[in-house]
């Protein structure tokens, strides 16, 4: 049987960009108070953080509830660049507001003629960053958020990265600075933004006293708790600092 080529649907013509999605770890948790004191508090954050990102230099950044999506033009942007930057931000962040972050990276597409509408339409902000929405990136990123990365950092899979250096045209030994880590599933590993690499020396121990202080507070909490106790794992392998020491009077037993 022939098949008439004509009145098969054409593909659409699209654009990638890189879709990062992150969001605030507790956030939620804390809403469930309904304290105002508290809600008051979480809004002020919450305009903080969507600030702190935009100095980014960003296609677009949209707050979503608890959550930011931050959109790069792909072959506009040097993606080492894009991820140094983004660790600087999210340390400066951890330190500034004591939150910790977890976001996914993916590719996203959306159609030519959106975007074109995207550059021709000055008027309207929002209604140029709803354009960015309308993309297969957002979905994939938040699912890989919430389903594969269990720790609160900024990740990639394989996948993806293979999918950048096509776009870039760049050799299969480029990971862009990011390092290699077990994902939530044991078969699966992950690439992480590696934030700790630009922890200023002189705000080690105001990051040791942070994790001191969240996994005190979260010592019956062993889903929480297991989180913080995770990057006082990652500082201590990228540090060589011994800081178990400090923690063994408080958790001994409570995890291992």
């Amino acid at each position: 049987m022939s098949i008439n080529q004509s009145n098969l649907p054409e593909e659409i013509e699209k654009k990638e960009f890189l879709y990062i999605w992150i969001d605030i770890l507790g956030f939620r948790n804390k809403l469930s108070t309904e304290k105002e004191e508290v809600y008051n508090k979480l809004f002020d954050i919450k305009k903080s953080f969507k600030k702190h990102f935009e100095k980014l230099k960003l296609e677009t950044i949209v707050s979503i509830s608890d959550g930011l999506l931050l959109v790069w033009d792909i072959k506009g942007n040097k993606l080492d660049e894009v991820f140094i930057n983004l660790a600087k931000l999210q340390i400066d962040f951890i330190l500034k507001y004591k939150y910790v972050i977890r976001g996914a990276i993916s590719i996203g597409t959306i159609s030519n003629s959106l975007y074109n509408l995207y550059i021709s339409n000055e008027n309207n902000k929002e209604e140029k960053k709803d354009i960015f929405l309308i993309s297969n990136g957002l979905v994939k990123a938040y699912e890989m958020e919430s389903k594969e990365i269990k720790w609160p950092i900024i990740a990639i899979d394989y996948e993806t990265i293979e999918k950048l250096r096509e776009i870039k045209r760049i050799n299969n030994s480029e990971f862009f600075g990011l390092q290699k880590i077990n994902g939530n599933n044991e078969k699966m590993y992950l690439y992480m933004i590696d934030f700790l690499e630009y922890l200023d020396e002189s705000k080690q121990i105001e990051y040791e006293n942070f994790l001191l202080t969240e996994l005190n507070a979260h010592q019956n909490n062993r889903k929480i708790f297991e989180k913080y106790y995770w990057l006082l794992e990652y500082y201590k392998k990228k540090t060589n600092n011994n800081v178990f020491e400090k923690f063994i009077e408080f958790y001994d037993g409570v995890l291992i």
